[in-house]
């Protein structure tokens, strides 16, 4: 029966204007009809004038046509049982809308229009299950607004609720239609980033990599944004800032649940917070990280030095060949940074001689000069990357966070 179809299809499907299509196309051919639509208020129904067709209303409000048939090709009369469906049919579809509105307002924040916290836990456990049966990688970002309390104390609560429209605003307009984004709570935002690597990534650690790499990109892009979108307030323009935790996962662990990657999320925006805010950390760093910097430029190892132990790696430092080999000879490291090019002892004698060392850190090789013959000696020896000099904090955090993350993911 007619009418049995139109329950499956309004009960199976999510969307309004799939809906109405579905239903409209059903309707065409129980009709036999070469067109059926559904009008509905926001098709301006006119009051008195004629349409193609016939026309059946389905609801009248203070004697305006509100809802309608519109059958072209069918029919030229409706009688009985097949006015009697129509109108139920109607009835039914308007109802469908509705719960679809329903819906939507109930998992859909009223005042950034971003997916609600009770959506976050059921949209993302099933994004988890989808990665894992397909082996897909998968990020999370936490993002909280920094010194978000002041801008309420300071400014007032319109205000706050402006600057929550702002950011909500940035990263809706500054994201994939794939990614998913939701105001998680008060001033946290999170998004949901399914798979972004390339089409031709074919191995599983090139698959990886490049879904980090674009990860944190993305991350680092997005506070970017955020800084040139400032509130006015009265003529002034307040900038705003947020940090950012990152969490990967290859789609690998089936065991992976919910509570794990917002935990490690949240571990990661925690240590962004207490590291100077208006910054990306992601999941996997600690305090035992262990870094060992060899160069014999003071000035690169001064500047590494900063950077690593204001995000609280623990950092050794070597201005030679000589003193890196003493170390590595009864310490352990997870990643060390290796000047290719210093008086007496390089950094190419030094790979040379700690191969089964290379094996359980990170080599990452400082060089003044990107000459492809040295990047294919050092690759051999089995550092894992390079990186250029001159070196800024803004080089680093582009070009080395996605190795660390890599590693400990």
């Amino acid at each position: 029966m007619i009418i049995d179809e139109i329950i499956n299809i309004i009960r199976n499907t999510t969307k309004e204007f799939e809906m109405i299509l579905k239903v409209t196309s059903a309707v065409a051919k129980y009709l036999d009809a070469k067109k059926v639509r559904f009008l509905i208020e926001e098709n301006k129904v006119p009051e008195t004038a004629p349409l193609e067709g016939v026309v059946m209303p389905v609801e009248i409000i203070d004697n305006r046509i509100k809802n309608a048939w519109q059958i072209i090709g069918g029919p030229k009369e409706l009688k009985g049982e097949i006015k009697t469906q129509l109108l139920v049919i109607g009835y039914l579809l308007i109802l469908g809308m509705e719960n679809i509105k329903l819906r939507g307002q109930a998992i859909v924040d009223s005042l950034t229009k971003l997916y609600n916290r009770t959506y976050f836990d059921i949209r993302i456990r099933e994004e988890i299950e989808k990665s894992k049966r397909y082996e897909t990688p998968f990020s999370l970002l936490m993002i909280d607004i920094d010194h978000f309390k002041s801008f309420n104390d300071v400014f007032g609560h319109l205000a706050g609720d402006e600057v929550l429209r702002i950011v909500g605003r940035v990263l809706r307009d500054n994201t994939r239609s794939s990614d998913l984004i939701f105001r998680y709570g008060g001033e946290e935002f999170a998004i949901f980033l399914p798979n972004l690597t390339k089409e031709n990534a074919m191995k599983v650690a090139e698959r990886i990599k490049q879904h980090i790499d674009a990860t944190i990109e993305t991350a680092d892009r997005l506070r970017i944004i955020i800084k040139k979108n400032p509130l006015v307030k009265d003529g002034r323009s307040i900038p705003i800032s947020v940090s950012i935790g990152v969490s990967a996962f290859g789609g690998a662990n089936k065991a992976l649940t919910l509570s794990d990657i917002v935990m490690k999320a949240d571990e990661s925006l925690y240590r962004a917070k207490e590291t100077g805010r208006d910054r990306v950390e992601v999941v996997g760093r600690s305090e035992t990280l262990r870094i060992l910097i060899v160069d014999d430029e003071v000035g690169y190892t001064d500047l590494l030095k900063d950077y690593f132990s204001s995000r609280g790696y623990v950092v050794t430092t070597a201005n030679s060949g000589d003193k890196a080999l003493e170390l590595l000879s009864h310490r352990m490291f997870d990643i060390m940074l290796l000047d290719i090019r210093m008086p007496g002892i390089t950094g190419l004698d030094v790979l040379e001689r700690i191969p089964k060392l290379i094996k359980k850190m990170k080599v990452i090789v400082l060089t003044v000069v990107a000459d492809a013959e040295i990047k294919r000696i050092i690759y051999e020896y089995g550092a894992c990357e390079y990186l250029q000099k001159p070196i800024s904090i803004e080089y680093l955090d582009k070009h080395l966070m996605a190795q660390i993350l890599e590693m400990k993911a």
